[in-house]
């Protein structure tokens, strides 16, 4: 959720599930622990509220990430914390506030915050192809590397 790029978020009884516009990313969070499905590439993500806050909890990540898009590292053994409310200034928006707990890289938990936008009017998705953002000629990089099958 680092990238400035639209995003949907959907709400059942059991789960919402939030979808990037930017490379047409999944995430999904269950608010029943017993019905969340088992932990893969971008880990296990659990939601409950506190009042108002929609508190999500990932772990159980499959591999070490890159938290952004600078390379800020995470080991697969971190959790990861987002604290959602949506907030009313002089228009609304989803204030997320994200606490990384990552002792393999860092001596402590730290937290940084965002705001989203409410933006009803854009929320028509745009084809996205990611070899063709790359700039490369004929959109194809010759250097990327085809993500592992597991």
């Amino acid at each position: 959720m680092d990238l400035n790029t639209a995003f949907h978020i959907f709400q059942s009884k059991d789960r919402l599930e939030i979808v990037f516009d930017e490379y047409h990313g999944f995430m999904q969070i269950a608010m029943d622990p017993a019905k969340a499905p088992p932990a893969g590439y971008m880990g296990r993500s659990i939601g409950h509220w506190e009042g108002d806050t929609l508190v999500v909890e990932t772990s159980g990540f499959k591999y070490g990430l890159w938290l952004d898009v600078i390379g800020t590292p995470t080991s697969k053994d971190a959790k990861l914390t987002q604290r959602f409310r949506k907030v009313k200034t002089d228009h609304w928006f989803l204030e997320a506030i994200y606490t990384l707990d990552d002792p393999t890289y860092y001596s402590s938990p730290w937290s940084w915050a965002r705001r989203y936008s409410w933006r009803p009017d854009s929320g028509v998705f745009r084809e996205y192809n990611c070899e063709l953002q790359t700039g490369a000629k004929n959109g194809m990089d010759p250097s990327l590397v085809p993500e592992p099958k597991d």
